[in-house]
């Protein structure tokens, strides 16, 4: 859900190792053995005043926590794309008699980071989107409660669809994306080496 230019370079974030317990994501990453190697990250210096993604100047720079999950392919960043992918995939498994696992973080990197008014209006519209879709069931359950305290036997099929699978998965799992996608402010590539990571940025991000 972010649109990145189509020639894009590569430049070497400076990172340092965070043993800090501030979120309960930090105590996630400090309790939680899944028998893969976790490490949580921070940025060693800050980044120039440049928006990575389109090269704009910044406007403000955005908190966030970049997440990295194990696939296939190595420890990639969680983005929403990848979490369309990886839930998908997981449940095709399920429709073919295989366990259901729930992909884990392995990795975290915190920071702020440069963003420029494209991509805070983005995230804002993706956050709204996450939010309505995420309440939208509640008059839905309203109604069913209200229906059933009057009486009503008979429940239109419509609205059945609507809050299943309506509303519930696919509303749900929409607004998840969404809200992954207003937090996608960077976008890294598949971590080799934990001293090294490499962000993806477009021509007009300096390069020192």
């Amino acid at each position: 859900m972010a649109n990145y230019p189509e020639t894009q370079y590569r430049y070497a974030v400076p990172v340092r190792a965070r043993n800090t317990v501030e979120t309960a994501l930090d105590v996630y990453m400090l309790t939680h053995f899944t028998g893969d190697e976790t490490f949580s990250l921070e940025l060693a210096g800050p980044l120039p005043e440049v928006c990575p993604q389109h090269g704009r100047p910044a406007v403000s720079r955005k908190s966030e926590v970049v997440q990295f999950w194990r696939t296939s392919r190595g420890i990639e960043q969680v983005t929403a794309g990848l979490f369309i992918w990886e839930f998908l995939r997981r449940i095709l498994s399920v429709l073919a008699l295989r366990r259901f696992r729930i992909p884990v973080t392995v990795a975290t990197l915190h920071g702020t980071w440069p963003v420029c008014g494209r991509c805070v209006t983005r995230s804002a519209v993706l956050r709204w989107i996450a939010i309505l879709l995420g309440f939208a069931g509640i008059p839905m359950i309203i109604a069913a409660f209200i229906a059933n305290q009057l009486g009503v036997s008979r429940i239109p099929v419509g609205f059945i669809i609507a809050f299943f699978p309506g509303w519930l998965p696919c509303g749900l799992f929409v607004a998840c994306a969404a809200h992954q996608g207003s937090r996608d402010f960077v976008r890294f590539d598949t971590i080799t080496d934990q001293e090294h990571l490499m962000l993806r940025v477009g021509p007009d991000f300096p390069s020192s």
